[in-house]
């Protein structure tokens, strides 16, 4: 077939054919496989960040060992007079007493032994102000005896009013008795 015998139409249409087969083609085959090629250097880029996030956490590990091993030395060493369970509900309501905060119910029980701690388990009700509940949980966060909160769900007693009741579930690692 001679280019040259074909009428200008007729070579027109076949750039056109030509133009639009070679489009539909590259839209079948080759903009899929591109798609393709995008997202897996997206995820290529995703794993090295997750490799560098972990090589830096593998590199700070000695840093982290040698900070829990000062933080148990710490707390050996700074542990309250609290040993046990009475004790520790003794100062706990008593916490409660200096915030303002009254614990209308409050059950204590024993969780996991281990030759090193006891841990004790608190769950009371509590009721008082926003400013007393809130000096309550941070003198709780600041106690020689870094009790745990495990939850605190807190609602207004009627709407609008500034007293608040919930209920606190709070752990606390006590040094056992030694007999």
């Amino acid at each position: 077939m001679k280019f040259s015998k074909l009428k200008p139409r007729e070579l027109r249409f076949l750039i056109l054919v030509g133009v639009s087969l070679f489009l539909f083609l590259n839209y079948m085959l080759v903009w899929p496989q591109w798609e393709r090629v995008q997202s897996q250097k997206i995820k290529i880029a995703q794993l090295k960040s997750d490799v560098q996030i972990q090589n830096e956490a593998l590199r700070l590990a000695p840093d982290w060992k040698k900070e829990l091993a000062k933080f148990s030395k710490e707390r050996e060493g700074s542990s309250p007079d609290v040993v046990s369970q009475e004790a520790w509900m003794k100062h706990f309501e008593s916490i409660a007493k200096k915030s303002n905060v009254e614990l209308p119910q409050r059950r204590a029980s024993k969780g996991e032994s281990h030759s090193s701690a006891n841990l004790i388990r608190v769950e009371c009700s509590l009721q008082g102000s926003l400013e007393a509940v809130v000096k309550f949980l941070y003198a709780l966060q600041k106690d020689a005896a870094h009790p745990q909160v495990e939850s605190c769900q807190l609602s207004p007693i009627k709407a609008g009013d500034e007293k608040l009741r919930g209920n606190l579930a709070v752990i606390v690692m006590l040094k056992p008795v030694n007999h």
